[in-house]
């Protein structure tokens, strides 16, 4: 999306895991540990929480272990089981549509 990946030097990535947890009434696994990561040749450590239930993932943040204002999330906060209809991934008619009548 335009911006520039950094690299993670092999064996820097370095998660532990947290096994017994629980999100969105679903048992998962939290990882959590600091990544170091080379941009335009300057390192940052990045700090890291994931929470897994396979083969979702429920949780991610990251952010810069110097600047924490620096970061980054994504997290599911519903899940509703079943089946998936046209209706339920159909984004509403704007106004004046015709389809929308």
């Amino acid at each position: 999306m335009g911006g520039r990946q950094g690299t993670v030097p092999p064996g820097q990535a370095a998660l532990s895991a947290l096994l017994g947890a629980s999100r969105l009434g679903r048992s998962s696994t939290e990882y959590r540990g600091q990544v170091g990561v080379t941009e335009d040749g300057e390192p940052y450590e990045n700090s890291i929480t994931r929470v897994i239930a396979p083969p979702l993932l429920l949780f991610e943040h990251a952010h810069d272990s110097v600047t924490p204002t620096l970061s980054y999330t994504r997290e599911i906060l519903s899940i509703e089981e079943g089946t998936v209809t046209d209706a339920d991934v159909t984004p509403p008619a704007a106004p004046g549509d015709p389809r929308g009548s």
